[in-house]
């Protein structure tokens, strides 16, 4: 299963408020591991995703969750911006000239 390492790293690094350099530290991998792998440069080994993943959860940083929370604002912002689509429409049509409206 492929992780998508370099939005999570920059997650969970945006959540604790981390440099790169500070996470490498909290880890234990090289600072240049870290911008590679946010620059989607390098796919991480077995440890080291394990490194991130568990450092994460030790925080009390749930991706999953966060990604699902992520995901429902998006959908419901776009189901949002629909709903204001077809009520414009709607107004726009009211208020059209009668001959107008027959036309559509």
């Amino acid at each position: 299963m492929k992780f998508k390492i370099n939005e999570d790293l920059k997650l969970i690094r945006e959540m604790l408020n981390l440099s790169q350099e500070e996470i490498s530290l909290f880890i234990d991998v090289d600072k240049k591991t870290i911008t590679r792998l946010e620059n989607n440069e390098n796919y991480p080994t077995n440890e080291t995703l394990e490194k991130i993943y568990n450092f994460a959860y030790k925080k009390g940083i749930k991706i999953n969750k966060i990604k699902e929370m992520i995901y429902k604002e998006g959908h419901l912002q776009e189901l949002c911006v629909k709903a204001h689509n077809h009520v414009i429409d709607a107004i726009t049509y009211l208020f059209l000239p009668v001959h107008e409206q027959e036309e559509r």
